[in-house]
């Protein structure tokens, strides 16, 4: 190539590399104009964009609000099916799930098939939040019904708050559950006040006991309960318990905790625990020479004890918050026991079976029932509520609670109680203190 050549070579390249740059780039960065289109045009968008009409697609539609549909309303629930707290949680679940059979058999509510989504919380708090939240945000139900033991019930209560989400509880009795009172939140049963305050009334009073001792269990419920008893005994009574003694939920040598109870010398023992641990407590306490009346808190009345105590559980007294027993032969309790029988064991009642947690989950339902019913052309969430706060003297289960009266102002169902002991056939029988 002779230098005139490559003089013409040379400044056409010199043209080529001036042409490329006044173009945007070498030809390694010509990639990135291409993507530019997508977002330039201003002109269909405008017309695709309406944003005033999209939110529309969240409002509540003509059947309802979330978890209703014409065809369908969605109930939730957590509960502790597995875990030390089973022996509630399992109950109160198929309790709820027999209401739930039962009305899509009579053809639901206004038409519409009741749907329960049913959560596990071993009695794990973190768990039982794990599970509201999945079951607010994720399934969008329209209600929670039960819930589950004090712990992990009193640990759902701020999202529980934060979401507004109707909540009608069966299992917890802990004062904190409507202390501060939530507009959201509805308990269908005598809470642990009513409870403990019945107890420390009947030791006193019933039996005139003035050194009184306690064992109770660990939990919200087993604290809950002793502190309200300590500030009755000492702000109506003038007493305090001569010895208190905790233990963890799950143990089964109770000998120390006995030792120191019965080195105080006291004229009557209360048990506030959970009625497997109660009944060996019994059977231990009067192995110890501990023959002084024995008294359970509402954990300790179902089939558990007199099984775990044997004869030692004969004349044994609880408070008891229904004014039925689950072996009732007639009655409401048998009419629940045959739809368990036809809907939830098929194959055969599970001994020690309905216990007081297979009551409260199925009143529970009726409960629901009843409100939802008052709002079949209108149902919402605000509908719901309206009605539960104008339930009077309603009785859930066709008798098995007490009537249950809710206010705006107000959402503890009933205050009111009952007393139950171990019968010589070692079965829990009702009975009236007042009139022994």
């Amino acid at each position: 190539m002779n230098s005139w050549t490559r003089r013409v070579v040379t400044l056409i390249s010199i043209m080529l590399i001036a042409l490329l740059v006044a173009c945007g780039g070498t030809p390694e960065e010509t990639a990135a104009p291409t993507e530019a289109p997508a977002t330039e045009p201003t002109e269909a968008p405008a017309e695709e964009e309406p944003a005033e009409e999209e939110p529309a697609e969240e409002e509540p539609s003509e059947q309802g609000e979330v978890g209703v549909t014409e065809d369908e309303i969605v109930l939730g629930m957590y509960s502790s099916l597995t875990g030390p707290l089973s022996s509630t949680g399992t109950p109160a679940s198929e309790g709820l799930q027999t209401w739930v059979e039962d009305v899509n058999a009579r053809g639901g509510i206004d038409g519409r098939q009741v749907r329960l989504i049913v959560y596990d919380d071993a009695g794990s708090p973190e768990e039982a939040v794990a599970a509201v939240r999945r079951l607010i945000e994720q399934d969008q139900v329209f209600a929670l019904v039960c819930g589950s033991g004090s712990s992990p019930t009193l640990a759902t209560l701020d999202l529980v708050d934060e979401s507004g989400i109707p909540f009608v509880s069966c299992v917890s009795a802990h004062r904190d559950v409507l202390n501060p009172f939530r507009p959201n939140v509805y308990r269908v049963y005598a809470n642990e006040i009513a409870q403990s305050q019945e107890v420390v009334r009947y030791v006193t009073e019933v039996l005139g006991a003035e050194r009184p001792a306690i064992i109770y269990n660990s939990t919200d419920f087993g604290v809950g309960g002793y502190e309200i008893m300590v500030e009755w005994l000492a702000n109506e009574k003038g007493l305090e318990f001569v010895a208190a003694e905790r233990y963890n939920v799950g143990d089964q040598d109770f000998t120390a905790p006995l030792l120191n109870i019965g080195a105080a010398e006291p004229d009557v023992v209360i048990m506030h625990s959970f009625a497997a641990e109660a009944g060996v407590i019994v059977r231990q306490a009067r192995e110890l020479g501990i023959d002084v009346p024995l008294v359970g808190g509402g954990g300790v009345p179902t089939p558990l004890l007199p099984e775990a105590a044997g004869e030692d559980g004969i004349g044994v007294v609880a408070v008891w918050v229904f004014p039925v027993r689950p072996e009732d032969t007639t009655g409401p309790v048998a009419e629940m026991r045959a739809l368990q029988e036809q809907y939830i064991f098929p194959d055969g009642y599970p001994a020690g079976r309905p216990s007081l947690y297979d009551m409260t989950g199925y009143m529970a339902g009726t409960i629901v029932e009843e409100a939802l019913q008052g709002c079949s052309d209108n149902l919402t969430r605000e509908c719901f509520m309206t009605e539960l706060d104008s339930m009077e003297g309603f009785e859930p289960g066709g008798g098995i609670g007490f009537p249950v009266t809710f206010t705006a102002s107000d959402h503890e169902g009933t205050d009111e109680t009952a007393w139950v002991r171990v019968n010589e056939d070692l079965v829990w029988e009702l009975f009236d203190p007042s009139a022994e």
